[in-house]
């Protein structure tokens, strides 16, 4: 991602975030919530939001997250997906992608 931008913070609001958020995180949920209407609405409402921006010089940025945030709902809306990440999660064995640095 462009490395004079936070496109977490920028188009999701998260300010905590010093390292690519998990799937929860970014999608504004509590981690482990397995309630699949609620895993939805999250979704829907973080794509919604970052859709709502124009990101000119940063659409390449711009489209990786609503990717990111499409692999999220995937993966959490399908309970076998969802049960190994979780796993992941617990053990601290998150994916490598889910370490990669966001920009400063």
């Amino acid at each position: 991602m462009d490395a004079t931008t936070n496109p977490y913070a920028q188009w999701l609001g998260l300010t905590d975030v010093e390292n690519r958020p998990d799937h929860y995180a970014l999608l504004g949920l509590d981690r482990f919530e397995s309630d699949k209407q609620a895993i939805k609405l999250a979704a829907d409402r973080a794509t919604a939001r970052v859709r709502s921006f124009r990101p000119g010089s940063q659409a390449r940025d711009w489209a990786r997250l609503l990717d990111e945030i499409g692999e999220a709902r995937r993966c959490l809306m399908d309970a076998e997906a969802r049960q190994a990440y979780d796993e992941q999660l617990r053990s601290g064995n998150v994916p490598a992608d889910e370490t990669r640095p966001a920009a400063p």
